[in-house]
């Protein structure tokens, strides 16, 4: 047989509670000196590409983001409307930022054709879908469909391109090889207030 270490009779219950009392006990370090350094620590959150500070205004890229997204996810104008002030309670806009986005939008809605866009009385909205054609996938922003009829519309926040027309003519060609008659294709300068359309 063989023994390992050394065994030992179990401790009475009194010489077990002291010893716990004093693991217990605070253990107090008195520091006389010590060194330190001001803190300053920058937190970067989702939000802060949006917002440096209270005072500064909204960059136009970041505005296009927020707007791109807003659309992108909007089938009426009352949902863009409710996505801006959510951008507003997610501390991504000031209060001022929210109530000067939703006038440019509505200016643009009451004023243009793109407030027949968000009126609510298409068959069918698709947002952000799929053009699939042989190895080749594009996706336009929008596209609203009725009973004979298809508006695609590409959201733009920069300058002008030959690019962009290109593209859209590019959505309308497969839109009407889809076997859709009736198809128009619009690019929206949504911070120029301004609709082009492409033929």
């Amino acid at each position: 047989s063989f023994t390992v270490g050394k065994f030992d009779t179990p401790e009475p219950k009194r010489v077990k509670r002291e010893r716990r009392r004093e693991r217990s006990k605070p253990t107090i370090v008195r520091m006389n000196k010590y060194l330190s350094s001001p803190l300053n620590i920058k937190i970067n959150t989702p939000s802060s590409r949006y917002i440096e500070s209270a005072s500064e205004q909204l960059s136009p890229r970041d505005e296009g983001i927020m707007l791109h997204k807003v659309f992108e996810n909007a089938s009426s104008r009352k949902d863009i409307e409710v996505a801006i002030e959510a951008l507003h309670i997610d501390g991504l806009l000031s209060r001022q930022e929210c109530s000067a986005l939703i006038a440019q939008v509505r200016t643009a809605l009451d004023n243009t054709i793109a407030g027949r866009w968000f009126d609510g009385s298409w068959k069918s909205v698709r947002r952000e879908s799929n053009i699939i054609s042989g190895n080749d996938i594009r996706r336009p922003d929008r596209v609203m469909i009725s009973d004979d009829e298809v508006v695609v519309v590409d959201y733009k926040f920069g300058q002008e391109g030959k690019l962009y027309q290109r593209q859209m003519s590019d959505y309308i060609s497969l839109l009407r090889q889809m076997g859709y008659k009736r198809v128009s294709g619009y690019i929206w300068y949504v911070r120029e207030s301004r609709i082009e359309e492409v033929i």
